[in-house]
């Protein structure tokens, strides 16, 4: 698969990727960003064709994927009328997880961690080599502590989806 995935990233190709064998509906449509040798970036699309922000995955996850279908074909026409981008800068670190914390942190992008069974989102506050500090935000936008976190229990990570964006709109305008 990860060839696949390379192919997709070197030719800008809209790829739906496909990853939970127990929900063969759900899958990740966009343009890969990134790719490494453990996880890659998706810039993500919504079905209409609209910006949904980044996710990152890791590709021993991945089971299909799709492109070049006319899913895929009507995703890019629709992204492209409506004049959507993707636009955020992931700098070269040690792996691509830790570039989009980076990226993250930088840009303050409320960012949810996503675990086996549970999620966190919020603002990335500094990070190392095992634990992410996390200033956390919760479902109406309001700051709700500090949590921290051990990188190796985080199975998605989610950069200003639409979910992210609606929590920072809450956030900024708690007034």
């Amino acid at each position: 698969m990860i060839n696949s995935i390379i192919h997709c990233y070197e030719n800008e190709k809209i790829a739906s990727i496909y990853c939970d064998l127990d929900d063969s509906e759900k899958h990740y449509t966009g343009y890969i960003k990134k790719v490494d040798e453990t996880s890659f970036l998706i810039a993500h699309i919504t079905p209409h064709g609209f910006y949904d922000g980044y996710i990152l995955r890791g590709t021993e996850e991945v089971y299909r994927i799709d492109y070049e279908s006319e899913y895929e074909k009507k995703i890019e026409k629709l992204y492209k009328f409506r004049n959507q981008s993707h636009n955020l800068s992931i700098p070269n670190e040690v792996s691509l997880f830790y570039s989009v914390l980076k990226s993250a942190k930088q840009n303050s992008l409320i960012v949810s961690f996503i675990f086996e069974n549970s999620h966190i989102s919020g603002f990335v506050k500094n990070y190392d080599e095992n634990l992410i500090y996390i200033n956390c935000v919760n479902d109406n936008g309001f700051e709700d502590g500090f949590s921290v976190i051990n990188i190796d229990d985080v199975l998605i990570l989610e950069v200003d989806t639409e979910y992210e964006q609606d929590l920072n709109l809450l956030h900024t305008n708690q007034g």
